[in-house]
C-alpha cells in the first residue's frame, strides 16, 4: 500500500461520477465516503464507507470500465489510489477461476444497482412500511438487529442510516428502543394499527425526502 499514493478529499467534494470510465480503485484509510446514485432527479444513497474498504474497484472489473454510481466524501478523507495498471496486474496473478467469478460479480452488482435506483423508495415512510411488514398482524415487537439488518439489505442502505431513521422514529413517538428480559434491544411500535398512518401523515407534512 505503501507504493500507492494517498488522495486527501475534502467534505461534499466528488471522488467519481456515474458513468465516468474508471481508471483506478481506492482504498479508503480515513473519512466517510458515500456511494449514491440517482433517480428522477433524487440522490439515491446506497452505502456509506468507513475505513478500510475499497470502493471503485467494481469499474476496474466490467466490461466497459463505467462507473455505477458516484462516490462523495462527505467530511474529510483519505484514500489510497490504485492506478488501473497496478489492479490488472493484481488480477493478472490470481487464479483464473476468482479473477471469472469477481468478473461476474461486477456485472451482476452492476445490474443491481440500476435496479435499486429504479425503484428505491423514501428511506423514511420505507423503513416504517418495512417496519410494518416484518411485525405482521400480530406482533409489535421486533429484534432490532435483525430488522436493522434486513432493512439495510433490502433498501442498500447502511446499517447506520437505518438505526438513525429508528431513533428518529422514537423521538417522534412512533416506536420505542428498549431491552428485553434478556437484555436484548427490541424495537416496539406504538398503535401498530395506526402505525403507518401517523407516520405517512407526518411524512406529508414536512414534506420528508430521503
Amino acid at each position: 500500500m505503501n507504493d500507492f499514493p494517498v488522495r486527501q478529499f475534502h467534505i461534499n467534494e466528488i471522488i467519481f461520477k456515474e458513468g465516468s470510465i474508471g481508471s483506478s480503485a481506492y482504498i479508503l484509510k480515513a473519512g466517510c465516503v458515500n456511494i449514491y446514485t440517482e433517480s428522477s432527479g433524487k440522490k439515491v444513497v446506497l452505502v456509506a464507507l468507513r475505513p478500510v474498504t475499497i470502493f471503485g474497484e467494481m469499474s476496474l472489473l466490467s466490461k466497459d470500465h463505467k462507473r455505477t454510481a458516484t462516490a462523495e466524501a462527505i467530511e474529510y478523507s483519505e484514500a489510497v489510489e490504485i492506478d488501473k495498471k497496478s489492479f490488472d496486474h493484481y488480477m493478472a496473478q490470481t487464479p483464473p477461476i476468482i479473477a471469472n467469478v469477481l468478473n461476474a460479480l461486477a456485472d451482476r452488482l452492476k445490474s443491481a444497482t440500476s435496479r435499486v435506483a429504479s425503484w428505491a423508495p423514501d428511506l423514511f415512510i420505507g423503513t416504517c412500511e418495512m417496519l410494518n411488514l416484518l411485525a405482521g398482524k400480530d406482533k409489535d415487537e421486533l429484534p432490532f438487529e435483525t430488522t436493522v439488518a434486513s432493512i439495510s439489505s433490502i433498501f442498500s442502505a447502511d446499517a447506520a442510516l437505518i438505526k438513525d431513521k429508528l431513533t428518529g422514529l422514537e423521538e417522534l413517538n412512533l416506536l420505542e428502543l428498549n431491552d428485553n428480559p434478556k437484555g436484548e434491544k427490541i424495537i416496539r411500535i406504538i398503535q401498530k394499527d395506526k402505525f403507518l398512518e401517523k407516520a405517512r401523515n407526518l411524512q406529508q407534512k414536512f414534506n420528508w425526502k430521503l
